[in-house]
């Protein structure tokens, strides 16, 4: 499969989805003008992934600050990855969050009990 790499600009992230070299990762600054045109590639990206994962996906999150916006768009991509352990492989997601920044945190221990998706948090 293809590697998706997007570079980041003042307002979107950098995203490096390469699953030959097994890297899945969002970093930077999320919030995009237009939520779903950014998005919508690596959607379609997760869905093709999800049919064939490789047998550990390590999903890093390392968001400087986010969208309330980007913050559904992270719920579809987690939904589409839930796939992955549905079909009997690993999947961890690595939430790095602001220390100081515990809405973040809330945020993402929703998602995992919401998906039932093992989550790592990283505090910096």
């Amino acid at each position: 499969m293809e590697a998706l790499i997007i570079e980041p600009t003042l307002n979107t992230p950098k995203v490096i989805l390469d699953q030959e070299k097994n890297i899945f990762e969002f970093s930077g600054k999320s919030f995009p003008q237009n939520v779903q045109k950014f998005y919508h590639p690596i959607l379609e990206w997760f869905e093709e992934y999800s049919k064939n994962p490789n047998s550990k996906t390590d999903f890093v999150i390392k968001f400087d600050f986010h969208s309330s916006a980007t913050c559904k768009a992270i719920f579809q991509v987690l939904k589409i990855l839930s796939k992955v352990i549905q079909n009997g492989n690993e999947l961890t997601v690595y939430w790095h969050y602001e220390k100081m920044d515990e809405d973040s945190k809330t945020e993402a221990e929703y998602f995992a009990k919401k998906l039932n998706i093992p989550f790592k948090f990283i505090s910096y």
